[in-house]
């Protein structure tokens, strides 16, 4: 409580010295800065949730992590239906379609997105799988 204090103590101080006149820079630690970083570093791609057999997909979107965006993880931000959702992946040594550690994770439209993969590297091929039917989804990659 008493840091919040003197970072607003030396806040008004710098607002009293910008308001004189002053030419103030603020800096802004970076951990601070990434938290308050908008979704739109995002890049939003639409597409429809995958049916395996036999661990290869039969129908649905692949989507492939681009390079130039700062999300680093999977995510589910809407969907046509409230269902189960799974992450899967593609290994790049075994060639085999892996679900990610995240498993199964329920979602409804209109809740805020979820993490179906964490820590995904750029260019590695992605799908999303339902619990139900096929379902039209968004994802933030």
């Amino acid at each position: 409580m008493r840091t919040l204090k003197n970072k607003a103590a030396r806040l008004a101080a710098l607002a009293v010295t910008a308001a004189a006149g002053t030419t103030v820079a603020l800096a802004v630690p970076a951990a601070a800065h990434a938290a308050t970083m908008p979704a739109a570093s995002c890049k939003t791609y639409t597409g429809t949730t995958s049916t395996f057999s036999g661990g290869k997909p039969t129908s649905g979107t692949e989507f492939t992590k681009p390079g130039d965006t700062t999300c680093h993880d999977l995510n589910l931000s809407d969907a046509n239906a409230t269902d189960l959702y799974r992450g899967v992946l593609l290994h790049s040594t075994t060639n085999a379609w892996q679900a990610c550690t995240e498993g199964w994770r329920h979602f409804t439209p209109g809740q805020a997105r979820i993490v179906l993969c964490s820590g995904v590297l750029t260019g590695t091929r992605m799908r999303v799988e339902s619990g139900g039917s096929v379902r039209h989804i968004t994802i933030l990659d």
